[in-house]
């Protein structure tokens, strides 16, 4: 069965709040709760989850994402327009990095045009008012020291611009885990 770019879009957009809440539980749950049985379900939910990610990438053929170290705590702002991941980022990443959320790409050129003191930009492609490519033409045209701290995440490339831009940038593929962020953040290049 074929999956099409705008189904699997759609499907990986839903998964990377299943897939985020999901690690979140197994890491928070409650000492007094039956912390055991809570761990398992939410590994055998997160399995479930990897297993229909996988599908979809492999419909996709996505490379991975390019790895980066950087501060100690950094700055990252994420470019989304969807409140509720930045919501669960920010609880995953609250002890580690600092998370600022923009849900629009003008917002977010404004913000990257004043302060270039990011470490990492988390930029969907898809936004409502520009795209992620537009976001990125836009600062990097007057801050060429940013294009390095590009990632775009996307929930599959619709278009044929969209998908030879993103052959060119590092990429994180909804649904993505927070160990995955975390890598790029934490984990020195090769």
């Amino acid at each position: 069965m074929a999956v099409s770019a705008e189904d699997a879009h759609e499907i990986n957009n839903l998964l990377v709040y299943v897939i985020l809440g999901l690690e979140l539980i197994e890491r928070e749950a409650g000492a007094g709760c039956d912390r055991e049985r809570i761990r398992a379900l939410c590994k055998d939910a997160l399995e479930g989850a990897e297993k229909v990610r996988s599908l979809v990438r492999d419909v996709r053929g996505a490379p991975p994402a390019v790895l980066r170290s950087t501060t100690e705590r950094p700055r990252v702002l994420l470019v989304d327009d969807d409140t509720r991941l930045g919501q669960t980022l920010a609880i995953g990443l609250r002890d580690r990095a600092e998370l600022v959320p923009v849900r629009s790409g003008a917002e977010a050129v404004r913000m990257l045009l004043a302060d270039s003191g990011f470490d990492l930009v988390l930029c969907d492609l898809q936004l409502p008012d520009l795209s992620g490519i537009d976001v990125f033409d836009q600062v990097v045209r007057e801050r060429p020291a940013l294009r390095e701290k590009f990632v775009f995440t996307t929930g599959g490339a619709v278009t044929e611009r969209a998908r030879e831009f993103l052959e060119q940038v590092p990429r994180l593929d909804k649904p993505f885990r927070l160990e995955q962020l975390e890598a790029l953040l934490f984990t020195a290049p090769g």
